[in-house]
């Protein structure tokens, strides 16, 4: 199961959740990195790992073009459900998914609460 983070993002200011899936989409491409580079799994294991790593990239970054754009597309609700059910096709990359969440998550909430901005 990933981590919850539909509701949490709902909650943040427009730049805020453009933020998120900004972050989020660049921690998934360091993922997809991490797969080629450790080379601890089956070259399929990682081809499967990368194709969905990929496909959830490639909407969390329409995700954000239509944040900037002001479109209203998916919910951050249905974008979470969305997501898992990339995780639901392949599992193993359940970790890598949880790690982009929460630590894009945690830069936004970080700023948030320094007044820091990187």
């Amino acid at each position: 199961m990933i981590t919850r983070f539909g509701k949490a993002v709902s909650i943040l200011t427009n730049d805020e959740r453009l933020r998120f899936y900004e972050i989020f989409a660049r921690r998934l491409t360091l993922s997809i990195r991490l797969v080629c580079a450790t080379g601890q799994n089956d070259s399929q294991t990682a081809l499967e790992q990368v194709k969905y790593l990929n496909e959830i990239m490639h909407r969390v970054i329409a995700k954000a073009v239509g944040e900037r754009l002001g479109h209203q597309g998916w919910s951050d609700t249905d974008f979470e459900t969305m997501v898992q059910a990339f995780v639901n096709r392949d599992p193993s990359i359940e970790w890598f998914v949880n790690e982009c969440i929460e630590s894009s998550f945690e830069e936004v909430t970080f700023v948030l609460d320094s007044g820091n901005v990187p």
